[in-house]
């Protein structure tokens, strides 16, 4: 009889290891054209900052002509897309992105849009959204008659 050890996470080690290969499949598997890949369209990473006045969106948007960038602003969400064209094929290997892109942010409160302000500094679009502030309750004195 064959002695076999076992040890009760064996298992749970096993699904571990599966999961980690599974997932660097999926982290390093690169397509070669980006532009091409799931439709052409990508979602540019972003940060939101949420400070006492405003609402400040930095969005990674390296190599843009302004004119190719589209922005629309409601008072409860900001949608950013465009297209960065492909240029000549130079390099042998490129990660870069190209091609469309589009994203839409539901923002945590409620923005003045007609006051939103943009920059574009080495590659960042920066967002600053000021918050909507609601009018502070009042307190009306009301009399039985």
């Amino acid at each position: 009889m064959v002695r076999v050890h076992w040890t009760p996470l064996h298992d749970v080690d096993t699904l571990e290891r599966e999961l980690s290969r599974l997932f660097q499949t999926f982290t390093f598997a690169v397509p070669e054209h980006p532009e091409q890949s799931e439709g052409g369209v990508y979602a540019p990473a972003l940060e939101v900052k949420d400070i006492p006045e405003a609402i400040v969106l930095n969005v990674e948007l390296p190599g843009m002509q302004l004119d190719a960038l589209d922005i629309e602003a409601t008072v409860d969400s900001v949608t950013i897309q465009g297209d960065r064209p492909a240029p000549e094929p130079s390099a042998t290997r490129s990660e870069f992105r190209y091609g469309r892109f589009y994203r839409k942010v539901a923002l945590p409160t409620q923005i003045r849009n007609a006051d939103v302000s943009a920059t574009y500094t080495n590659g960042i679009l920066s967002l600053t959204l000021p918050k909507l502030i609601a009018d502070k309750p009042k307190v009306v004195k009301v009399t039985v008659q």
